[in-house]
């Protein structure tokens, strides 16, 4: 209907130009050429003054809409400044009102509006990935309780940081070794390291190192890798690289991996295109190696809990809580398919006098002797384990007494030929020792380990009496 009334009025104001020019030519003969210009040119701005009234509800209208519209665009722009408020005001009142200016202005508003809306959507993008390499993170969690080892976590860390930074399409993760200058790959995607086997990998052949960043938290964008390299490697090191497939991706982002202000590893993560990796790749890089320290961290906090849990931390010999919960599950066994064990309660002779006269160090020197001799003379099937102080246990399968005993014979004469060096003087390790067996002995394990510690101090007081016939 707006067309159809649309098209009436051009019709209209047409028709009546028309009239305004022909009319007088026809009517008006008598009259000079001079006025009857005049006449028509009356007649025609008369006619368009009327056209105009007739459409100024429309433009009225249409000016009304546009006023509101760009007021609502100005309300939701923080970047439109006062004077420009000022200028929307004027532009869009019809006492003021210049088109040119307007479509200027509005093309200016509308390009505002665009950067805003594109800005925001690559804050959405980035809120996006970094909410999904927290969550990543926060998965992570669970290797690292469940003990795993940190070459596992490692390459779980590399996968997800390759899954949420778009332009990754490969990566390697180097840990520093202890005390030295060589690197070692730990988790690695994309890359042929079979192919780097014979290569030794150093600190001093990294980006980081060769452009003096390798305390330096923030990540680095390396362009042309190759040509990087060939400034720093040898041509047989480039057909290495070249074989291993490291130049099929152009571009790397690499950061270091800090814990407590030591280097701990080097991140690298690489592109095929030439220009990959943006700003906020590298803000993602920062908080990934950022995380991935304190992860790392946490992983060996927890890996130490683990050990222990199971291990003295002295002598690398199990605990007294691991070995009680082994013998629980051990003695289940033997009451259901009628097998036998045997408990051992060892306890070092003369131990106080070594710690009163050359003092705890060489007592601790003696025990780790002693554990680490024992240790070694048992089968693996065998548990061993320091039950407190001087006293070590072992639980020993499927044997009898008269083997055990010569096993354990074994035993002292190793140590006769292996002593612990105090103040570099050779002091030879005695020990008593005192054993109980299931089922012939005792059906449970206090039991077991009540009879193993009252025999244990028969074969103490053997040895007292035998010292003093001596």
């Amino acid at each position: 209907m707006r067309k159809k009334n649309l098209f009436v009025s051009y019709l209209a104001l047409f028709t009546g130009i028309c009239l305004s020019i022909i009319l007088p030519a026809f009517f008006l003969t008598e009259v000079s050429a001079g006025y009857r210009i005049i006449i028509q040119l009356f007649l025609t701005f008369f006619i368009m003054v009327l056209y105009f009234f007739m459409v100024w509800k429309d433009i009225q209208q249409s000016l009304f809409f546009l006023h509101h519209t760009i007021k609502k665009i100005e309300d939701n722009d923080p970047t439109i400044s006062a004077d420009d408020k000022r200028m929307i005001d004027r532009m869009t009142n019809i006492r003021y009102f210049d088109i040119k200016k307007l479509i200027t202005f509005t093309n200016t508003l509308l390009l505002n509006q665009h950067t805003i809306l594109k800005t925001a959507v690559k804050d959405r993008d980035f809120i996006d990935k970094n909410r999904k390499l927290r969550d990543a993170i926060i998965d992570l969690n669970q290797l690292i309780v469940s003990g795993s080892p940190i070459e596992t976590i490692m390459q779980q860390l590399l996968n997800t940081a390759i899954e949420i930074i778009p332009d990754c399409d490969a990566g390697i993760v180097f840990q520093v070794a202890d005390n030295t200058e060589m690197i070692k790959p730990v988790a690695s995607y994309g890359y042929k390291l079979e192919k780097l086997d014979k290569s030794d990998f150093t600190l001093t052949s990294t980006y980081l190192s060769q452009f003096n960043r390798l305390y330096d938290p923030n990540p680095l964008i390396i362009r042309n890798r190759r040509k990087v390299d060939e400034k720093k490697h040898t041509p047989e090191e480039l057909t290495q690289f070249e074989q291993a497939g490291v130049y099929e991706y152009n571009a790397v982002l690499t950061a270091p991996v800090i814990i407590d202000r030591e280097l701990y590893g080097i991140v690298s993560l690489s592109s095929r295109k030439n220009n990959g990796f943006t700003a906020d790749d590298v803000q993602l890089m920062g908080y990934f190696t950022s995380e991935m320290g304190v992860i790392i961290k946490n992983s060996f906090l927890i890996q130490k809990a683990f050990y222990l849990s199971k291990y003295d931390s002295l002598t690398g010999v199990h605990n007294r809580y691991f070995f009680e919960e082994v013998v629980h599950l051990v003695l289940q066994d033997a009451y259901r398919y009628n097998r036998s064990i045997h408990i051992v309660l060892f306890d070092l002779d003369n131990f106080k006098d070594i710690n009163d006269t050359y003092g705890h160090e060489a007592g601790d020197r003696v025990l780790k002797v002693f554990a680490k001799t024992v240790s070694s003379s048992i089968r693996e099937s065998d548990i061993f384990a320091r039950f407190g102080g001087d006293e070590f246990t072992a639980l020993f399968h499927d044997c009898d007494k008269s083997n055990l005993q010569n096993r354990i014979q074994t035993i002292i004469q190793k140590l006769e030929t292996t002593p612990a060096l105090i103040n570099g003087e050779k002091y030879f390790i005695k020990y008593s020792y005192g054993i109980a067996g299931f089922p012939d002995d005792a059906k449970n394990y206090n039991d077991l380990l009540q009879l193993a510690d009252k025999n244990m101090y028969k074969h103490k007081a053997e040895h007292k009496r035998n010292n003093k016939e001596d």
